[in-house]
């Protein structure tokens, strides 16, 4: 991809990562999607583009507890470190699993798990780090937080398995259908 492509690119899927963000439990869907898709380096573009864009929604609207505690003092880099693995695990575990299962059922079980991976690296980094980070702010939701997380986890770990495999097929088929097109136009000439 030549460099005002992946440019074009990346301004794309951050505009795509700001609009999806608004969206409940789907936020992480174009961030998986492009680190299964793409190379690394979209992959950790995408997942830092998605730890600022939340930053910023915490800061435009502090209403739920989660994005209080974001915005709360010191703990404001949290969102966007504990986001920054996600893209980068997501890309590797699906290279990884790929390698593993060779036939097109193996293609969806790759990007299955490849989506799990990813969506439980966002829980698993973003949930311990608030609690290390800022004890003193949970004092008033603690039982609040232990229920929620659990069940939005589940919640969004359901969806990417849902929705991520249907996107990445649909894209991966378009790809190769485009592929065809312009090897085609390349036997003609």
């Amino acid at each position: 991809m030549s460099k005002s492509k992946r440019i074009a690119f990346c301004a794309m899927a951050a505009a795509i990562i700001a609009v999806v963000g608004w969206l409940p439990w789907v936020f992480l869907v174009p961030v998986l999607v492009i680190s299964i898709c793409f190379d690394w380096k979209m992959a950790l573009f995408s997942s830092c583009a998605f730890g600022v864009i939340s930053l910023v929604y915490a800061l435009i609207s502090p209403t739920s507890n989660v994005a209080m505690l974001m915005t709360s003092g010191y703990t404001f880099w949290i969102p966007i470190v504990a986001r920054i693995p996600i893209g980068i695990i997501a890309h590797f575990a699906y290279k990884g699993f790929s390698g593993l299962f060779k036939n097109k059922f193996g293609s969806v079980v790759s990007v299955s798990l490849a989506a799990a991976f990813g969506t439980l690296t966002n829980t698993v980094l973003f949930v311990p780090l608030v609690v290390l980070c800022a004890p003193e702010e949970l004092n008033g939701v603690v039982a609040q937080f232990i229920i929620e997380f659990p069940i939005s986890a589940a919640i969004e770990i359901g969806v990417a398995l849902l929705v991520v495999p249907a996107i990445v097929y649909a894209l991966q088929k378009s790809r190769l259908r485009f592929t065809a097109k312009r090897e085609q136009k390349k036997d003609v000439k």
